[in-house]
């Protein structure tokens, strides 16, 4: 009897293990189709209904993460249990990159903080960083919303990089709160290519314009609309938009 007992758990543990690498390999997927989707969303909807979701209509949310830990699926499996607590169905996976992503059908704004930090409390000594995208509402906004993901976790990252963080990109309203967004290595490159003459003059007429360039400030509010977006007070960073070309005065 307890032969036939343990075989039928064998069996029972080799099907859920089937099965989640299957739904694992569909949640890779689909994020491999929304980093190349762009504004099309025909194959977005066929990678929604591999996983499971409604693939017509949303609201849809999405959010990333990861630990900048070495050890393999360590973000993932928090964001797995985090996206556990809404108690529907969800796609979690991997993008391309390797960073941890979820799709979630509906609107959920209570499962940020206290979820996070309840997960992120598990392992003290890894920061889990998150960040979330706006509502999408259908699938042909939802590669602009894990696009909104990622710039939320770059934030999150340079905001809080030795600590857990979630950001909800909606919540980046000013300059100062874009700028976190943008990579160092971008910031830098800009004020080395752009900035550098007049930051190495040290001359008072250099100064001065510095200071009605406003330094990265005025590189922010001139490119923020550009992918990233901002519209109505949040970013909306839409991927496979086209550059901006406006000028401002």
């Amino acid at each position: 009897m307890l032969h036939e007992v343990a075989a039928i758990l064998g069996r029972c543990q080799e099907g859920q293990t089937r099965r989640r690498a299957a739904d694992r390999q569909a949640a890779d997927e689909l994020g491999a189709v929304l980093v190349r989707a762009g504004g099309e969303s025909t194959g977005v909807a066929a990678a929604l209904r591999a996983c499971g979701l409604p693939d017509a209509e949303g609201p849809y949310r999405v959010i990333t993460a990861d630990t900048g830990d070495p050890r393999e699926g360590l973000a993932l499996g928090a964001l797995a249990e985090v996206v556990a607590h809404v108690e529907l169905p969800a796609a979690v996976g991997c993008l391309p990159d390797g960073t941890a992503f979820a799709v979630l059908p509906g609107d959920f704004p209570s499962l940020s903080g206290e979820v996070w930090r309840l997960v992120a409390g598990c392992e003290p000594s890894v920061p889990l960083r998150g960040g979330i995208g706006a509502t999408a509402a259908g699938p042909q906004e939802l590669a602009g919303a894990l696009a909104e993901a990622r710039y939320a976790l770059a934030s999150a990252r340079s905001t809080a990089p030795d600590a857990s963080l979630l950001t909800d990109v909606t919540t980046l309203s000013s300059v100062d709160q874009l700028l976190t967004g943008i990579p160092t290595e971008v910031r830098t490159a800009y004020r080395r290519t752009v900035l550098g003459p007049l930051l190495e003059t040290g001359s008072v007429s250099s100064a001065v314009l510095l200071g009605e360039l406003g330094g990265e400030r005025a590189f922010a509010a001139a490119d923020v609309e550009c992918g990233p977006a901002a519209a109505g007070g949040r970013l909306r960073a839409r991927a496979g938009s086209a550059p901006c070309t406006r000028a401002r005065g």
